[in-house]
C-alpha cells in the first residue's frame, strides 16, 4: 500500500534535480545577509599617523614675533646731530634676549669716533645696557621704545675740557621691518647724552646733548 507514495516522491525528486542544479541554489549565509546592515566602526589611529598629525599641527603654529626666549644679534650705526661741540659716530654690536614677549634686554659693545669742532678728533669704546619694548608688534613690523645707559672711554678728553671717561644714556623710538625669516631692518631716533657725572668736579663736567639717528639689522635666533 506504500508503494504509490514512494514512487511519487521518487519521481518528484528526479524532476526537480535539474532545476536545483541550474540555479545553483545554496543555503543562505547568515553573515552575508547581515553585512549590508553592519555599522563600520572607526579604526584606532596608528601611532605613526598620530605623530604625523601632531607634527603637522605644531608646524602650523608659528611663534609670535619677538617671543619670550628669543635671542638676537643687532649691529647698527648711530650718528648724532645738533650739538655745537661736534658729532659722534658710533657702531653698536648688540647681543640681546627677550625676557618676555616683545620686551628685550641687550648688552651692546660700542666703538665711537668723535669729530670735535674745537679740539682733536677722538676715538673710544664702551658698553651699553639697552632695554626695548615693542608696544606695537605685527607679523612683519613693529614699533618700540628704548632706554639705555652705559659708559665710554675716549683716547682724549671729550667733549674738549671734559674727561676721557664718560657715562652716557639715551632714550628714543624705533621701528623694525622684517626682510626675511631671520632678518629685520631696524631704524630709529633718540636723545643722546654724555657727561662724567662730575667725577672730576663741576668745571670738568662738560656735557654733550644731541639728537641721534640710527639704522641697522636685527638677527633673531
Amino acid at each position: 500500500m506504500n508503494t504509490l507514495p514512494a514512487a511519487f516522491l521518487g519521481a518528484w525528486l528526479h524532476a526537480t534535480t535539474p532545476v536545483v542544479a541550474v540555479l545553483d541554489l545554496q543555503p543562505p549565509d547568515a553573515a552575508a545577509a547581515v553585512a549590508p546592515f553592519t555599522l563600520a566602526l572607526p579604526q584606532e589611529p596608528t601611532p605613526l599617523a598620530t605623530a604625523a598629525k601632531s607634527e603637522t599641527s605644531t608646524d602650523s603654529i608659528e611663534d609670535p614675533p619677538f617671543a619670550e626666549g628669543t635671542r638676537f644679534f643687532i649691529p647698527y650705526l648711530v650718528a648724532t646731530f645738533g650739538e655745537p661741540v661736534g658729532d659722534i659716530y658710533t657702531v653698536h654690536f648688540g647681543f640681546g634676549y627677550f625676557l618676555e614677549d616683545t620686551f628685550s634686554a641687550a648688552l651692546e659693545p660700542t666703538l665711537h669716533f668723535a669729530n670735535a669742532e674745537l679740539g682733536e678728533d677722538v676715538i673710544g669704546g664702551g658698553l651699553d645696557l639697552v632695554f626695548r619694548l615693542h608696544f606695537v608688534s605685527e607679523p612683519s613690523w613693529s614699533l618700540f621704545i628704548e632706554g639705555a645707559a652705559g659708559f665710554v672711554f675716549f683716547d682724549d678728553d671729550f667733549p674738549p675740557g671734559g674727561t676721557e671717561f664718560n657715562f652716557n644714556f639715551y632714550f628714543g623710538l624705533g621701528v623694525t621691518y622684517q626682510l626675511d625669516s631671520h632678518t629685520h631692518l631696524v631704524a630709529g631716533a633718540r636723545f643722546y647724552h654724555i657727561s662724567n657725572a662730575r667725577l672730576n668736579g663741576l668745571q670738568h663736567n662738560i656735557g654733550f646733548d644731541s639728537g641721534a639717528a640710527y639704522v641697522g639689522l636685527m638677527f633673531p635666533f
